[in-house]
């Protein structure tokens, strides 16, 4: 964690599950999000994500990622559905979240990656997100496997607009 997520996290971490919320409303941020999305739960990300703010949605998307991550896997539908929220803020919340899957295990991510090939663009797009420029491509069988995937969902994208 870099330092302002550490403040945050220290922040959040001292209230009440029962505060949290009102203060996210009042001090936002990238730091804080990635904080309230290591402290909440799955119901609170739920609730958020129903909740219709941004920011709110934001938090949910990235930790639905953790979640995942300690192997929460039916959590994926939910995941798919923020992938095609309109708004750019949970999206990037999305890719986020794959990014914390792929920290933890890339190979499943990749393996989930590759039924959003063939979906609608919105998850296309999520998942180039969620693997590009990210660590999981250290391992050179991973990293092929990143590689194609993108290459696919290029030439499906590609094709998509002829």
């Amino acid at each position: 964690m870099n330092t302002l997520t550490d403040q945050a996290h220290t922040v959040l971490a001292a209230m009440p599950a029962e505060r949290r919320e009102e203060y996210l409303h009042t001090a936002s941020g990238l730091p804080l999000a990635q904080a309230a999305a290591d402290l909440c739960d799955e119901r609170t990300f739920r609730r958020w994500l129903a909740s219709g703010d941004e920011y709110l949605a934001t938090c949910a998307a990235i930790g639905l990622g953790r979640l995942i991550a300690a192997g929460r896997g039916h959590l994926w539908p939910l995941v798919r559905e923020a992938a095609h929220d309109p708004r750019p803020r949970v999206r990037e919340g999305v890719a986020m979240g794959l990014r914390r899957v792929a920290d933890a295990d890339p190979d499943g991510l990749l393996d989930e990656l590759e039924r959003w090939v063939d979906g609608p663009t919105p998850l296309r797009r999520a998942a180039v997100d969620g693997v590009t420029g990210h660590g999981c491509t250290a391992d050179p069988a991973v990293a092929r496997r990143v590689v194609l995937l993108v290459d696919r969902i290029t030439w499906t994208l590609r094709h998509d607009l002829r």
